[in-house]
Parts: structure tokens; sequence; C-alpha cells
């Protein structure tokens, strides 16, 4: 194992830093300029810190592939951030990829799994597991998770006053706190249910993506806003799911619980409808 030191390459897109264990994962923390990285194994958790987990950050880089590798076996009962990103400030910033991804067996249901102060985009990434916020704060445009299959129990996509953007992601909710407070969502596809209105449950800026989360409430979402946006990308809603209080606001349109019930006033005001998804 490198330990530190890289298991070979210059750190360029052509010839990456080869990432081979956690020490690795550390050095690329301290790192003071850009570089490229991929993982050439999976990462077990147990194998850092005596199992304990403690804040990873991790600052300035350009890419990590993990190249289909796992990080397992995440546990703490702490409210804490797993991974913090940070790449500078003011001029210092740019933008940062973190890219094939599988994050599995996670039990972390006080903490946020990703913090970054970064244009921080992760694609074509899994992950899987119990957490408080998939994000938090610091997120700035909308392909912050691209292409990602992300399934989170007993949590929420995020809490911050930031915007975290999916876009064409598959989402599903397990005995959800709440869903997002600001989130974007492009393309994407969002199940399960909310069993608790511990967070927020509110649904805003979505085009071209379905919104199927059952609400175990009672009925009490908060808001749910679908924005259509172009009329060739509309929301597409399974209607059979959205409880008998939801709202929904359309350019400023507010539509009554019978108008959100109703497929035909829905589809004339520029949404794909469907009855079960």
């Amino acid at each position: 194992m490198a330990g530190g030191n890289f298991g070979g390459g210059s750190g360029t897109q052509a010839d990456p830093f080869i990432v081979e264990d956690w020490a690795d994962i550390i050095a690329i923390g301290s790192a003071t300029n850009f570089y490229y990285y991929k993982v050439l194994n999976d990462l077990d958790a147990n194998d850092r810190n005596n199992g304990v987990w403690s804040e990873l950050t991790i600052q300035r880089f350009t890419e990590i592939d993990f190249d289909g590798h796992k990080i397992r076996n995440i546990y703490t009962d702490a409210s804490v951030n797993i991974f913090k990103f940070y790449n500078g400030s003011g001029s210092g910033w740019r933008a940062q990829s973190i890219k094939n991804l599988v994050i599995e067996n996670l039990y972390a249901p006080n903490a946020t799994l990703f913090s970054a102060g970064t244009t921080l985009t992760i694609s074509d990434s899994t992950i899987t597991g119990a957490m408080r916020y998939l994000a938090a704060q610091g997120y700035t445009n909308d392909n912050n998770f691209l292409r990602c299959s992300i399934a989170i129990t007993g949590g929420a996509i995020d809490y911050s006053t930031y915007t975290v953007g999916l876009k064409q992601c598959s989402i599903k909710i397990t005995d959800g706190n709440g869903f997002t407070k600001s989130s974007r969502l492009r393309q994407c596809r969002v199940t399960g249910n909310i069993k608790q209105h511990d967070e927020w449950l509110l649904v805003q800026n979505m085009i071209n993506s379905v919104f199927a989360v059952k609400d175990d409430t009672g009925g009490q979402i908060e808001r749910a806003s679908f924005t259509g946006g172009d009329a060739a990308f509309p929301s597409l809603i399974d209607v059979s799911l959205l409880g008998d209080y939801t709202p929904i606001i359309d350019s400023g349109i507010a539509a009554t619980t019978a108008q959100a019930n109703n497929l035909a006033w829905l589809q004339e005001h520029g949404f794909a409808v469907v009855s079960a998804v």
C-alpha cells in the first residue's frame, strides 16, 4: 500500500496519481495544487482511525475517479460532516469532480454526507445509507449530482439555504424526515415515503422529473412547487401520491387541493401527469 505516497502517477489528467488506501485519501486533503487522482481499491472505514469516523476534509483537487470502487462501513452517531470539500476562496476557486464512486453500508443518522464550499460535481455514482442530509451548503450549480443513484434512509436531501442541483438522478427516500429545502431537480425520478416532518418537504424547481413520494404524516406536506419551465420539459407528477393538502405552484399560480388532483387542470397548465409511478 502507498501509505500516503500514492502508487504512481504524476497528477495530470493523462497520468493521475494512484490512490491505494486511506493514507492516500488523506494526502489529497493536504495537497496544495489541483491534481487528478484515480482510486485503485475499495476503502473500508474500519481501516481508518480504528473504525471511529471523524470528519474527512479533502481540499484542492481537480478530479477523483473512484473507477467503480467502494467506500464501505461508515458508522457514526455524531452530528458531523462525513466528507468536507474545500478548494480555496476568491480567485482560487474552481470546479471539481468526483466520479464513479460507490458508497454503501453507511449508517450516519445524524450526519451530513457531503459538505462543500465549492462547485463540486459528483457523477455516475451510487450512494446508499442512513444519513440526516445528503448535502449541505456551498453547492452552487445544477449538476452537483449528475447521473447518480441515491437511496437515503431516515433523512433528507439538504438543509442549507444554498441550492443543491441534481440532474438525471434516481432518488429514493425511505422513512424520510423531510425531502429538501431548496434543491433543483432536472430529469430526476423521486420515489419513497416521508415518515415525519422534522425537516422540510419543499419540492421546488423540478423540470422533466417524476415526483412520487408518499406522505405518511397525514398529508402535511408544506408545499410542493413544480416549476414547469420550458413547455417542452414539464414536470411529471404522480397525483395519487401527493396527498389532500398539497398546493402546486406553477409560474405563480397556486392550485387548490381539487385542482392539484385534477389531471385535466394540471395538463392545461403544462404538466405531464400520471396516476401511478
